[in-house]
């Protein structure tokens, strides 16, 4: 796929100045999509950029497997350090102030509780994040805004204010600024890989396996009787790439060659012995019973 110049020249511009940039997935998205993202929060990352991954809803552990899976966070709201503190009434603060040790470079929160009131615990006191920020959001998978959940319930401004990019395999009502589409790669991961040439991302190994991984599950591990030349050229470049191909395939387990017994040879009734010349012929009676000689008369 060759983006279109209308698109990708202003896409590198938007990327050249950005430097927060989010690589957001839908709620209950598929590996495949996870694959093509995390490549690309990979590469973003290589290229210098502060970037985020996050996904809505909760990942499979295959997912949480994959190269970077444990990075991809459920919130997207980092900027800012809230400091909660848990109060048995609303009227027991006094007052709240700071100040800031030059000499430690510290920053302190100071809370006062009113008179009468017992001093406040440090257990009470819990710490979290809020606030998203981003130049540039890359959507991989969604069909509508509404697809990321809360992300987008909580922050609608952010997605006012920054660029976004969305990724599809196939046509669908648009809602960001720019629009990749193919349906002619294998699926996200291929996808995502394109999209990180056309912008010249340098890969990293792991964004490279996770490309390839995307590649791997969109093909069934190159089984597809409609398996594109150009989905094979993007695989070789991977692994040139220092991409490592993940086996999709259950183990098979090692074969055994099956113990044959051995043939029980019936003995011979007792009344013959077992021939010792190989022969099968039956020993007559009475060759077998006792002799009894008797000397003749002499003749006179």
């Amino acid at each position: 796929m060759a983006i279109p110049s209308d698109i990708i020249q202003p896409l590198k511009e938007t990327l050249t100045k950005a430097q927060d940039v989010l690589v957001l997935l839908p709620q209950n998205a598929g590996q495949e999509m996870i694959t093509g993202a995390l490549g690309l929060y990979q590469a973003l990352n290589q290229a210098g950029k502060s970037a985020l991954i996050a996904c809505p809803t909760s990942l499979s552990a295959s997912s949480r497997s994959l190269s970077g899976g444990d990075q991809i966070a459920a919130k997207i709201g980092n900027r800012d350090l809230v400091v909660s503190l848990k109060v048995t009434q609303r009227d027991s603060i006094d007052k709240v102030s700071y100040n800031l040790d030059e000499d430690t470079k510290t920053f302190n929160l100071i809370i006062q509780p009113k008179k009468g009131n017992p001093p406040l615990k440090r257990d009470d006191v819990t710490y979290s994040y809020s606030g998203a920020q981003a130049d540039l959001i890359i959507i991989v998978g969604a069909n509508r805004l509404e697809d990321l959940g809360f992300f987008y319930e909580e922050e609608r401004k952010l997605f006012t204010d920054a660029k976004t990019v969305s990724l599809h395999r196939f046509p669908s009502p648009t809602f960001a600024d720019y629009q990749i589409l193919d349906a002619n790669v294998s699926g996200f991961g291929e996808l995502a890989y394109e999209l990180a040439q056309e912008l010249g991302l340098t890969l990293t190994a792991d964004a490279a396996t996770n490309f390839l991984a995307g590649i791997d599950l969109a093909t069934n591990n190159l089984q597809n009787s409609n398996l594109k030349p150009d989905t094979l050229e993007h695989m070789a470049q991977l692994l040139r790439a220092g991409g490592l191909r993940r086996s999709n395939q259950p183990a098979v387990a090692p074969t055994t060659t099956p113990s044959i017994p051995k043939p029980v040879i019936a003995p011979p009734p007792a009344s013959q012995p077992v021939p010792t010349n190989g022969s099968t012929t039956q020993i007559p009676q009475d060759w077998l019973a006792p002799k009894i000689y008797k000397s003749s008369p002499k003749a006179n």
